[in-house]
């Protein structure tokens, strides 16, 4: 019997935020936070076993294997893009003894190669990394400088402006309202700059020829829009990581990825709806 005034709606179940093949910042503050409490003894790591999407942490940094120079952080800032120099420049301002905390010595040659021409950067990168490895002492200086709290923030502020703020209007403009949707466009934005020319032709022809009543089916037609226009040697790399975000699980890099463990799942994305409201 059910008391007067008492909701009769089916309680949800509990929902998974987290779970194996997750990794992150966030997981990285839980096994920090579980570590202190005397409930973890592992490796603070970031990584909640398994797999991902890319293998970067606050202070990961990769070496001139795919001629970006240098890859950095969680987003994969690089120094050809001009990400890296920005946001350590930026960090001489907000702190002018981090870099030297990190690097020591070397601070003052990569103070310097921040400001050289772009030759004299890819030189210097070149020098460096052997394949994609960073040589010491630059591999655990980079990761020196990403495990201190205003480089994350940094880091956190800067995904936050150049990509996914545009990832939620593009989300808006496409009728993807959930967060698999918004994902989906945010990892369009960083992997392939957003939505070309090309890709949208793709996506208003393919949609105009069948539109989906359901958003999972749309955001297939997306990613395999965004993978076709994707240049040849990067295509298959496109469309098994859109696809595995499209769908909600799929092989990326040969690993097994499954969307809801990193706390992803059709529910509404907030986000998208300020966005059309504004």
């Amino acid at each position: 019997m059910i008391e007067p005034g008492l909701a009769t709606e089916p309680i949800s179940p509990p929902r998974l935020l987290f779970s194996r093949g997750c990794r992150g910042g966030i997981v990285r503050s839980i096994q920090e936070r579980l570590t202190a409490g005397g409930y973890y003894a592992g490796v603070i790591d970031g990584i909640y076993g398994g797999a991902a999407f890319e293998n970067h942490g606050f202070g990961v940094v990769r070496g001139n294997w795919d001629g970006a120079w240098l890859t950095w952080g969680i987003m994969g800032f690089t120094l050809r893009s001009g990400e890296i120099g920005r946001i350590l420049l930026g960090l001489e301002m907000l702190d002018p003894n981090l870099l030297g905390s990190a690097f020591g010595a070397g601070s003052a040659i990569l103070r310097h190669i921040l400001r050289a021409s772009p030759a004299g950067q890819e030189q210097w990168a070149n020098v460096i990394t052997d394949g994609a490895t960073v040589r010491e002492p630059w591999r655990s200086g980079f990761e020196r400088l990403g495990n201190q709290p205003v480089v994350q923030a940094l880091q956190l502020d800067v995904a936050r402006s150049s990509y996914f703020l545009s990832a939620v209007r593009t989300a808006a403009v496409f009728r993807l309202r959930t967060e698999r949707g918004l994902a989906l466009a945010f990892d369009i934005h960083v992997q392939n700059g957003g939505i070309d020319a090309a890709a949208r032709a793709l996506i208003l022809s393919r949609r105009a020829a069948n539109d989906p009543a359901d958003e999972p089916s749309h955001r297939v037609i997306i990613a395999n829009a965004v993978a076709d226009s994707a240049k040849p040697e990067f295509r298959d790399d496109v469309r098994a990581r859109k696809r595995a975000i499209a769908i909600g699980e799929g092989a990326v890099h040969h690993e097994r990825i499954v969307t809801a463990h990193w706390g992803l799942a059709e529910y509404p994305a907030p986000e998208i709806a300020v966005s059309r409201l504004a």
